[in-house]
């Protein structure tokens, strides 16, 4: 199965997506933005589904809380930390956000690769992937997507304004276009003698005062970029059959800085032991293995 993350890690290393989908690698230690990413969907998740604020709070804190158990004396600071920040994003996103007809709620769909010349289906490779949601907006299908970003509102549209995610989702679910919901990490800190508490609350104030830190974009595939998408997925399917059925595995050496996956790679001594097996190539599909 390819999904948009497989899509864009393969795109970047051959060999860092093969560790993690084919090998299932999976570094150890804490992954801090995708557990807090994690929580605030869960949050929103339960919003959807028509939970109030506080019951939506939380489910937000109850999936973060998975942590506890895993966290070095050093960490719990952070976690407390960032469980007030994660409140702080529930509750200004549900304040903000209208709240639409829900259709469905983490859509996870799995549709056939097709030549575009041809008409002929991939008999190797799918698509797959889950929306958040799906909503009805004047009597219309749209995809809703909650993206939870460390960089600006102006650098996220930017780069996430063509983005193929949207064009491939709203390919696959046959909406009309994408309600993208940002939702704006903060580096800030307490102030001296300030109280979780406090901070909570002035940042709640901060977030809901501006108009760059929960925004709600709508976006809209042309029939340009469903076109140029579906070439591109069935020239990646011949391209990476082409490469398996050889036994060839290209590595990317610019992009080797920071890669999780560095140890593995150049088989540093005891690299194993840094690293899990997930039971699944995609975490995020209970349906995929």
């Amino acid at each position: 199965m390819l999904t948009q993350s497989r899509l864009s890690m393969w795109e970047t290393c051959p060999t860092k997506a093969n560790f993690h989908y084919v090998q299932r690698l999976r570094p150890r230690g804490i992954r801090w933005p995708l557990v807090i990413g994690r929580a605030v969907h869960a949050g929103m998740e339960a919003a959807n589904l028509g939970a109030e604020e506080e019951t939506a709070v939380d489910a937000a804190l109850s999936d973060f809380a998975f942590l506890e158990p895993y966290l070095s004396a050093e960490e719990t600071d952070k976690y407390a930390l960032e469980q007030a920040r994660i409140e702080v994003y529930v509750r200004a996103a549900l304040r903000v956000f209208p709240r639409y007809p829900l259709l469905a709620a983490e859509q996870e769909f799995t549709v056939p690769i097709v030549n575009p010349q041809n008409g002929s289906k991939s008999r190797t490779y799918v698509l797959g992937g889950k929306a958040d949601g799906i909503v009805l907006l004047d009597g219309k299908r749209y995809l809703l997507e909650y993206k939870t970003s460390g960089v600006t509102y102006d650098h996220f549209i930017e780069q996430y304004g063509g983005n193929r995610q949207i064009t491939l989702y709203s390919e696959a679910l046959q909406v009309e276009g994408a309600a993208v919901r940002y939702i704006g990490k903060t580096r800030k800190q307490p102030q001296k003698g300030e109280t979780l508490e406090g901070y909570k609350a002035r940042l709640l104030e901060e977030f809901l005062a501006t108009n760059d830190k929960v925004v709600e974009t709508f976006l809209f595939p042309t029939p340009e970029q469903r076109a140029e998408f579906q070439a591109q997925l069935w020239h990646a399917t011949q391209v990476m059959g082409f490469e398996r059925r050889r036994g060839v595995l290209r590595k990317n050496y610019h992009a080797c800085a920071d890669c999780e996956f560095h140890a593995a790679c150049f088989q540093e001594d005891n690299w194993q032991s840094l690293y899990t097996r997930s039971e699944t190539s995609h975490d995020e599909l209970q349906n995929a293995r």
